[in-house]
Order: C-alpha cells, then sequence, then structure tokens
C-alpha cells in the first residue's frame, strides 16, 4: 500500500470505516484481498499476509475527506450510552472535587474539569 491510497474493499466486502478494515485484519492469519484507489484513480489490487494481526500500514480515520456526504450515525442506544459515560465521568470529577480522598485529587480535578468547562 501506499500514501494516500483509499481502500475500496477487503475479501471483496465493501469498507465504511477504518474500523471495519482494523477488525477484519486482526481476525486474519490468511491472505487478505485488498482493492484500493490510488493515484490518479488507479485501481490496484493487493494481497496481504497479516502477521500478529498487523498489515505493517497506518489507517487514517480522516473518512470525510475521501466521502463529503459520509457521516457517522449513531442509534438512541449508542448516543444513550455516549451520554451516560459523560455525565459519569462529570460525576466523578464533581465528587473528587467535593471529597477527595487526598488533597491532590481535588487539584488534580479542578484541573481536568477546566477542559469540559471552558470547551
Amino acid at each position: 500500500m501506499r500514501e494516500n491510497d483509499i481502500l475500496i474493499s477487503i475479501n471483496d466486502k465493501t469498507i465504511q470505516k477504518p474500523d471495519d478494515m482494523i477488525t477484519i485484519v486482526r481476525q486474519s492469519q490468511m491472505p487478505v484481498n485488498f482493492i484500493v484507489r490510488g493515484t490518479g484513480g488507479i485501481i490496484r489490487n493487493i494481497t496481504i499476509t497479516p502477521e500478529n494481526g498487523k498489515i505493517g500500514s497506518y489507517v487514517g480515520y480522516n473518512v470525510t475527506e475521501i466521502r463529503k456526504d459520509f457521516r457517522y450515525k449513531y442509534g438512541f442506544i449508542e448516543s444513550y450510552k455516549q451520554s451516560l459515560m459523560t455525565l459519569e465521568l462529570l460525576g466523578k470529577l464533581v465528587q473528587k472535587i467535593i471529597s477527595p480522598k487526598v488533597p491532590m485529587e481535588r487539584t488534580e480535578a479542578m484541573q481536568s474539569l477546566g477542559g469540559p468547562i471552558a470547551i
């Protein structure tokens, strides 16, 4: 694979997001067939055998530059879990500010809380 190659499919399965590629590569011990679009729109077929779940290539996560119409769509359950996790984190920070186990915990919590409040 070359820098800026765009992955089209793996083993004839269309790849929608980088995590799909990572999952397939990690689970495979046999040669994997990649179809990529390179510079100038040239389509290439590449066969790579993963070693220890890796192929020696960096996976970029800037999907929206490749497909301008792409949007991550989270269902209700995923949105709920993300919101719950955020509230739990903020709750723990407030708890550490109000009643820290050690004085340093309060200082660290105050510094951590500054990020979300500042944003």
